[in-house]
C-alpha cells in the first residue's frame, strides 16, 4: 500500500477534480493522502476534506511565505485558533505544517526582507511549541536557507519531523538523521528529473526507513508526465516510488512496505 504524505487538493485546477483524484487514490492502493495546511483558512479546508473522505488526514499550520507577512503581534491569537482546531478535530489532524523557512520568496526591499526573515523564525518557533504540546509530527518547508533551517530545528529540540520536498545535499540529510531516530526526508517528483542527480544520490544513500514519498500536488509533475497533464495529483507519488525503485538496491516489495510503514508510524495512522 501507499501513502501520499504531502499534497494540496484545494489548490489550482486540482480543486475542481477532487472526487476524481480520490478515486484514483483508491484504485492505486493508497491507504491515505495527507492534506497539508498553509494558513488558517487552508488548514480548515484540509480538515473539511478529511471529514468528507476517509482516505484523507490533515495537518494544520502557517507556511513561511504566509507567516512572513503577518505581524508577530498576531501570533498569540493565531496560535489559539490552531490549538482550538487541534483540540476539536484531533481525529482528523495528524501533524503541524507546513511550517519553516523560505528565503526565495522574500521582498526585494532589504529592510522588508530582514523583517520577513525574523517573522518566519518567530512563527516557526511558536508552531513548533504547539506541535510539541500535542505530540504531533512537524512538516517542514525549507528553501534557500538550509543552515538556518538546521539551526532552528536543533534549537527547537524537535524529535519528530520531516523535511518535505527534499532538495538538499547529502550533508544536510545526515544532519537531519543525526537529530533523532524519528526524523525523515520526503521526495517529490523532483526526484524523477534528469538534472536531480544530487537528490537522487541522497535517495540512494539514505536509510530506507527514513524516507517518505509525496507529490506536493498540484505542483511538481513527475518527469514521465511533464507536458502531458495540466497538474499533478496525489496518485502521481507512484512515479516517485518508481524512481526510488530504479536507484535503490532493495526489492520493490520491500521499498513499498518500508515507505508505507514509515509514513504510517510518522503520522500515527
Amino acid at each position: 500500500m501507499f501513502i501520499d504524505t504531502h499534497s494540496h487538493l484545494y489548490l489550482g485546477e486540482l480543486q475542481n477534480h477532487i472526487p476524481e483524484a480520490i478515486r484514483h487514490l483508491r484504485e492505486g492502493n493508497f491507504s491515505h493522502s495527507i492534506q497539508i495546511g498553509t494558513s488558517i483558512e487552508t488548514s480548515q479546508t484540509c480538515i473539511s476534506l478529511a471529514k468528507e473522505y476517509d482516505i484523507i488526514r490533515a495537518t494544520v499550520g502557517i507556511h513561511p511565505c504566509e507567516a512572513q507577512d503577518i505581524p508577530i503581534e498576531e501570533i498569540p491569537e493565531q496560535m489559539r485558533i490552531l490549538e482550538s482546531l487541534i483540540q476539536k478535530e484531533k481525529t482528523h489532524i495528524v501533524g503541524v505544517g507546513e511550517i519553516g523557512f523560505d528565503h526565495y520568496h522574500l521582498s526585494s526591499d532589504t529592510n522588508e526582507a530582514t523583517l520577513q526573515k525574523w517573522r518566519q523564525i518567530e512563527w516557526f518557533r511558536a508552531q513548533v511549541e504547539l506541535a510539541k504540546k500535542y505530540n504531533l509530527p512537524v512538516v517542514i518547508h525549507t528553501r534557500n536557507c538550509s543552515s538556518l533551517t538546521l539551526e532552528e530545528i536543533w534549537i527547537s529540540k524537535l524529535e519528530t519531523f520531516v523535511i518535505h520536498c527534499f532538495s538538499e545535499e547529502w550533508s544536510f540529510a545526515t544532519k537531519v538523521f543525526d537529530m533523532g531516530d524519528k526524523t525523515k526526508i520526503s521526495f517529490t517528483g523532483i526526484l524523477t528529473y534528469p538534472k536531480s542527480v544530487t537528490i537522487q544520490e541522497v535517495a540512494k544513500k539514505s536509510p530506507l526507513e527514513r524516507l517518505m514519498i509525496e507529490t506536493d500536488a498540484p505542483y511538481l509533475i513527475p518527469e514521465w508526465l511533464r507536458g502531458t497533464i495540466p497538474y499533478c495529483e496525489p496518485i502521481h507519488s507512484l512515479y516517485v516510488f518508481r524512481k526510488l525503485c530504479e536507484i535503490r538496491p532493495e526489492k520493490e516489495e520491500l521499498i513499498e512496505q518500508k515507505l508505507w510503514d514509515s509514513s504510517r508510524v510518522f503520522f500515527n495512522l
